[in-house]
């Protein structure tokens, strides 16, 4: 009887922590990463291309080549915005201005699913205005994602999730932060005219992301976010980099050598603690 109490106790007690510990916030929610999930060189692609008169010199012709990728079934929602920005990027190289020619080149780039949602659009939709093209990409991104929802939630993870990882450069870290930014405005459910991180906000979002030592020199010196700009900052925590290199504070139980873990132990026991700063 007094070992099935325990037990009982036992099972109540670990019932309560699992809930104290699915209580605990799990931060902010993760719509687009910020690096990519797929590789660019392994995506397919189509090829359009276009002769144009080359100006002030008589029968000359000068050939422009973009490739957009496919948009295959099993993309992800990144890809997906990446592809909506590549094709709205040809769009433009290749003035391809009224909405019934976007109609005709993004037949050629859509594949299963993504097209048949398009072609049902367009029989069930007559006009083919530019407007009415757009409203055709809104219906595929929604089978990538929640109207609003995912727009607001991913703000909320630019604004205070980032962290640059050690083994990457500042260099590389701006670059991505300004694609996410790009990207976040895609996202259907975003503000026509005030979509994404502003200026000031990108330029503190990336200090944030940056070690706190470095966060200290930065502030150190003088700077702030309001007179400076990405690639300012850019330049500023490259050099911080190679000279003040970053070295994440080892954790317990990651690999330490024998003699180091003595010497941990051989300091516990005098009642002394070494921290080491990274």
């Amino acid at each position: 009887m007094f070992r099935q109490h325990n037990r009982h106790f036992n099972n109540q007690r670990n019932q309560s922590n699992q809930r104290r510990k699915s209580a605990v916030p799990q931060g902010p929610r993760v719509v687009i990463p910020l690096k990519p999930d797929f590789s660019l060189s392994e995506s397919r692609t189509v090829k359009f291309s276009i002769s144009l008169p080359v100006e002030d010199e008589e029968g000359a012709y000068e050939k422009t080549v973009v490739e957009v990728p496919k948009l295959t079934d099993d993309a992800t929602p990144m890809q997906a915005l990446n592809f909506v920005r590549e094709f709205f990027s040809a769009c433009e190289t290749m003035s391809w201005t009224t909405g019934a020619k976007r109609f005709e080149k993004i037949k050629q780039v859509l594949e299963g699913k993504h097209k048949a949602v398009l072609l049902t659009y367009m029989n069930e939709e007559n006009s083919r205005s530019v407007d009415s093209f757009q409203a055709a990409m809104d219906t595929i991104l929604a089978e990538f994602f929640e109207e609003t929802v995912d727009y607001e939630d991913q703000m909320v993870y630019l604004r205070t999730g980032l962290k640059k990882p050690s083994t990457m450069s500042p260099k590389e870290f701006a670059t991505l932060l300004e694609m996410a930014n790009e990207y976040v405005k895609l996202i259907p459910g975003a503000p026509n005219d005030s979509a994404g991180l502003t200026s000031n906000e990108m330029c503190r979002v990336y200090l944030n992301a940056m070690p706190i030592q470095w966060q200290r020199n930065f502030n150190n010196a003088g700077k702030n976010v309001f007179t400076e700009t990405i690639q300012s900052m850019r330049t500023y925590f490259e050099a911080q980099a190679v000279q003040d290199p970053y070295t994440p504070r080892r954790q317990p139980g990651d690999g330490n050598s024998q003699e180091e873990r003595g010497n941990r132990n051989s300091n516990g026991r005098n009642g002394n603690r070494n921290t080491n700063q990274g």
